[in-house]
């Protein structure tokens, strides 16, 4: 009889450890397929922005050219100017070790204006020496501070 009750709870341990794996596995495919629509909406999106870039530009395109007939000279300061920011995009790039100097100047520079710095390397007057040993032994007492409580 004992067997059987124990036998008949393993049964419905394993199905109880299957369903919460079968619960599990729909979740998991739930949230994969949310993250997939998700995907797939900003990829959409990031397809109309280009197409309306792309759009904007060539309807520039357009006005310069109607434009360079009038002055040719616009049209060229135009083709210039587009020109420099395809260059800004990769010069402005600057690597670790340059901006670690950037900030170690700057911090330089801010220090030497500062009130804490000038003091710090100002020239200090000379200490005169003891001129006697008399001077040197004399030391003064420690007197007590006013919060010691007095017996």
């Amino acid at each position: 009889m004992l067997e059987l009750y124990y036998k008949d709870r393993a049964f419905d341990l394993e199905l109880a450890k299957n369903d919460a794996r079968l619960i599990l596995d729909e979740k998991k495919e739930a949230k994969t397929e949310k993250n997939r629509q998700r995907r797939h909406r900003q990829n959409k999106q990031k397809k109309i922005n280009e197409q309306e870039i792309a759009v904007l530009k060539q309807k520039n395109k357009d006005l310069i050219d109607k434009l360079s007939l009038s002055n040719p000279k616009e049209k060229e300061v135009s083709m210039d100017i587009e020109d420099k920011e395809d260059t800004d995009k990769t010069k402005n790039k600057t690597t670790h070790k340059d901006k670690k100097k950037d900030t170690e100047t700057k911090n330089t520079k801010t220090n030497k204006n500062c009130k804490r710095w000038k003091k710090k390397f100002q020239a200090k007057p000379l200490q005169k020496p003891y001129s006697s040993k008399a001077e040197q032994s004399i030391v003064t007492p420690r007197l007590p501070s006013p919060t010691y409580p007095f017996k």
